[in-house]
């Protein structure tokens, strides 16, 4: 039995097709995605502009639905958004008249199910776990943007979903802050043991944040590359020294060439190859 076979599925993807008009015809966005999230992925999707990213987000978090195909959660129809399924967008969307307490408990709320005691104690531990406790009377005016998003991933997390969905939510920042919050995010995946979709341009915070690495194309999107990430992260101190190894260095030119070779290029093959024998 594989890794994979022993964990749980928490959302999964069968055969899913998107298209949307366009004048008189229609515009083919994605192409029989078939997907299995597991409990404590931590995927990054790789991509270039324009090749379904996007609406393949919108699929996942419930906002849209497919044309055709079937998209489950927990064994169940996945057909609107969904409180198992939490979002972090691009620009921390604070409600901008509450505190960073008050916006953390708005997503408890809204939820249900919990007591006021427990919307509290939730509503505290989150701040903790983003390094927020100090500033929970502020309001987003008052924050740093790296603060800002920082509030906005307690928010998503405080309900205690399933799987969260993150929209390249560091690419506004500075790089010293992106790197600050990459730390966070993966520090905060190691402790809930949750599992992460997450969104990105750059290949380098993919191979430094995920377990996982999905590869799309375009005309329609389609995934083309579903690889285990292999780079060693056991050792603390890693986001510098990872860097400084043959195997990231192979891998993110094997993932450069995936995004930006067009399908069928004799190069691939011998890519794979040369990347086996380099991690092996």
């Amino acid at each position: 039995m594989s890794q994979n076979e022993k964990r749980q599925v928490n959302m999964e993807l069968n055969h899913v097709e998107q298209y949307f008009s366009q004048g008189s015809g229609s515009f083919h966005a994605l192409g029989d995605i078939n997907l299995k999230i597991y409990q404590e992925d931590f995927i990054c999707l790789l991509g270039s502009s324009g090749c379904g990213k996007t609406s393949l987000l919108n699929i996942l978090a419930g906002y849209a639905h497919p044309t055709s195909g079937d998209v489950r959660v927990g064994n169940e129809p996945f057909i609107k958004p969904n409180p198992d399924v939490g979002v972090v967008f691009q620009q921390a969307n604070l409600f901008p008249w509450m505190s960073v307490r008050q916006n953390i408990e708005f997503g408890l709320k809204r939820k249900g199910g919990f007591s006021r005691a427990e919307r509290k104690e939730r509503t505290e531990y989150y701040m903790d776990v983003v390094g927020l406790s100090k500033f929970a009377d502020s309001l987003p005016h008052q924050l740093s943007g790296g603060m800002r998003q920082r509030a906005t991933i307690a928010r998503t997390l405080a309900p205690d979903p399933k799987i969260v969905l993150l929209d390249e939510p560091f690419s506004a920042l500075d790089a010293l802050t992106r790197e600050h919050l990459q730390r966070h995010i993966y520090e905060i995946w190691k402790k809930t043991k949750k599992s992460f979709l997450f969104i990105t341009h750059d290949v380098d915070e993919a191979l430094i944040l995920s377990n996982r690495i999905l590869v799309m194309q375009p005309n329609p999107g389609h995934l083309t590359a579903d690889l285990e990430n292999p780079l060693d992260k056991s050792h603390t101190g890693f986001f510098r020294s990872i860097r400084e190894t043959d195997e990231f260095w192979s891998m993110r030119e094997y993932l450069i060439d995936q995004i930006t070779t067009k399908e069928g290029s004799s190069s691939t093959g011998s890519q794979l190859h040369q990347l086996k024998t380099v991690l092996n």
